[in-house]
């Protein structure tokens, strides 16, 4: 039920709305599982980091810190994460 709030969130119009989603994924990922960090987190974070917003973009940055963390397959990561650097 938090997934899919949480990801609508991610995917709202409003960019304050996606920040704050943003902001929430080191919070959630104290409390997942690495399999959910790599179908859920991950890809969520990846989007974020493609964000149009600025702003938007400094957080997800941020977070995926923090899902780096929780995936820990540096070859995914490389894949996915790196390059919206």
């Amino acid at each position: 039920m938090v997934r899919k709030k949480i990801t609508k969130l991610s995917k709202d119009d409003t960019p304050m709305v996606r920040r704050s989603a943003a902001k929430c994924i080191p919070i959630i990922s104290k409390h997942i599982e690495a399999s959910f960090g790599k179908e859920f987190l991950l890809p969520m974070t990846q989007a974020l980091l493609e964000d149009q917003n600025d702003s938007v973009k400094i957080y997800a940055v941020m977070s995926s810190l923090e899902v780096a963390k929780i995936v820990d397959d540096s070859k995914l990561l490389r894949d996915t994460i790196i390059p919206a650097f």
